[in-house]
């Protein structure tokens, strides 16, 4: 700003030289101004970032909770044993090998149970015939004591008799409902679907009562089962779902 006098006259021509020389420095500190602020902006895009400088965000999920090491059982698992002995003949599947409910796995020698089998049966038959022998005279002497014909005692005599023939035929059918489940024991079958795990025995081998054969496995409802650290054991309850892998199946995570 130029202060002008009232006192003192101060030529025109003064007035504008002073005027110009102000317009000209002022001019001068703004485009002094502009050009610091153009290179310090030039400075700044000129700046380099490397790579190893960079961090990208990205959106996760953080898990917290006990670390367990375990194995996988099958929940439902069945034992096959054999329930009659003798010589295995074949055998239907292999270890690894999948199999359904029923299907024949095994069979065992029934030569001996065939026989007692047909035994039974033959049983059966003979105690039918003579059941029914009795049972026709029985009727006979009824009719024969209501008239008379016969005494009493010939009349008990026919129902004893009767008595004891369909007895005898009961228990005929019931050694042959035996020896055919004896023989029926002979095909060892898979109790329920699923993979074989374990085949103790082989074609020749020469197995008793109770001896293993076979072990099925379900494979579609697996159980976890592993050990908790007694310091952690307050971060566990029911229903808290448990994130786990398996060594067979490498790159997949489990939620159970």
């Amino acid at each position: 700003m130029i202060l002008i006098d009232n006192q003192r006259h101060v030529p025109v021509r003064q007035l504008v030289a002073l005027l110009t020389t102000s317009g000209v420095l002022a001019l001068g500190a703004c485009k002094r101004g502009t050009s610091e602020a153009d290179a310090a902006g030039a400075k700044a895009v000129a700046m380099t970032i490397g790579p190893e400088n960079i961090a990208i965000v990205t959106a996760g999920e953080v898990m917290s909770g006990p670390t367990l090491s375990g194995s996988l059982t099958a929940e439902r698992e069945a034992a096959v044993r054999a329930q009659v002995g003798g010589s295995v003949l074949q055998t239907y599947a292999d270890q690894g090998q999948r199999v359904g409910e029923g299907q024949l796995l095994a069979r065992i020698d029934a030569s001996g149970l065939q026989d007692a089998f047909l035994s039974a049966r033959a049983g059966v038959a003979s105690a039918s015939s003579s059941a029914d022998i009795a049972t026709r005279e029985l009727a006979r002497s009824q009719k024969l004591f209501a008239a008379g014909a016969i005494a009493e005692r010939d009349m008990e005599q026919a129902r004893r008799s009767s008595i004891a023939a369909s007895a005898a035929l009961a228990d005929a059918r019931a050694r042959l409902a035996n020896a055919e489940k004896q023989l029926g024991n002979t095909r060892i079958v898979a109790p329920i679907p699923g993979v074989v795990s374990e085949r103790p025995v082989s074609a020749g081998d020469v197995v008793q009562p109770g001896a293993a054969m076979f072990t099925v496995v379900d494979p579609s409802s697996m159980r976890l089962e592993a050990s908790i650290p007694a310091e952690e054991l307050s971060a566990v309850r029911i229903g808290v779902p448990v994130t786990f892998t398996a060594n067979g199946y490498p790159g997949r995570t489990f939620i159970g």
